[in-house]
């Protein structure tokens, strides 16, 4: 009967919410961690009792500002924001599961012409940072926790994140080259040396790639305001990217990842 017994503690770990471990790039083949997530969902009863309680239980725990549902093993479009954002304090918030706000089903709508530049940090992908560049203002579309769609004007830091996590439950990470044009800073070159040959091998075609996104961005942004397609995140370098680039950089950092990190384990901090 013990068996039984095992059999039952491990059924009710998965049936309640609890801490979750936070997936790394390339530590878990089968996580959803650069995979778009599915999406519009509905508030079933597992999203409801297992996933956003577990999302909350994890960022909580962690002290993270933000976190997205496949972060953490789920394949679910929602993300949460802390409700009490310092600026550019990405982590080492203290925190309890009522300190964030729930975004189901999250499609930017709009975003203003000003951006800014700023480095992020990622649980997903410890030791580094990237430099990013985003826009200062968007109109957020999101289902909340009752089921109401909702358009929110963010601003800041915390379009910033909102910014982040749809990236996240859209299958981009901060390391992809549509998002960072190859800015990354690596922190811990000790923990991971894989990485650092491999993003000194990629220099020149960051730069190849950034000056064919230049070059399309300067015609496109010359073009009349009213003339210009109505946005909602594909903005400008995701529509002319280079994909081939795209997709040998989102390998070449999943494999150096899978290298590097093969003998850690849970999360790392950032």
């Amino acid at each position: 009967m013990s068996h039984l017994k095992k059999l039952s503690d491990v059924l009710k770990k998965v049936r309640n919410p609890t801490v979750q471990e936070i997936r790394i790039l390339g530590k878990d083949p089968q996580s959803f961690i650069d995979r778009a997530c599915l999406n519009p969902i509905s508030i079933t009863k597992n999203i409801k009792d297992l996933i956003i309680p577990s999302l909350l239980m994890t960022a909580s725990r962690h002290g993270l500002c933000s976190l997205s549902a496949n972060q953490i093993g789920f394949n679910t479009s929602a993300f949460i924001i802390h409700k009490t954002l310092e600026n550019d304090k990405w982590s080492k918030y203290e925190s309890t599961v009522k300190d964030f706000n729930i975004y189901l089903n999250p499609l930017i709508l709009e975003v203003n012409q000003d951006t800014e530049s700023g480095f992020e940090y990622c649980p997903s992908l410890p030791h580094i940072t990237t430099q990013v560049e985003r826009n200062t203002k968007i109109i957020l579309q999101y289902m909340n926790f009752e089921g109401e769609y909702i358009e929110e004007e963010l601003n800041g830091f915390k379009a910033r994140l909102a910014q982040h996590e749809t990236d996240h439950v859209t299958g981009f990470l901060m390391s992809s080259f549509s998002v960072s044009f190859g800015r990354i800073k690596i922190l811990d070159k000790e923990k991971i040396p894989t990485l650092e040959k491999i993003l000194e091998d990629f220099k020149e075609h960051f730069e190849n790639g950034i000056v064919k996104h230049e070059k399309y961005a300067e015609k496109y942004l010359s073009e009349p305001k009213e003339e210009r397609p109505r946005t909602h995140k594909d903005y400008v370098q995701r529509m002319i990217v280079d994909n081939e680039l795209e997709k040998e950089l989102g390998d070449a950092i999943k494999f150096a990842y899978s290298e590097d990190l093969n003998e850690e384990k849970g999360i790392n901090s950032v």
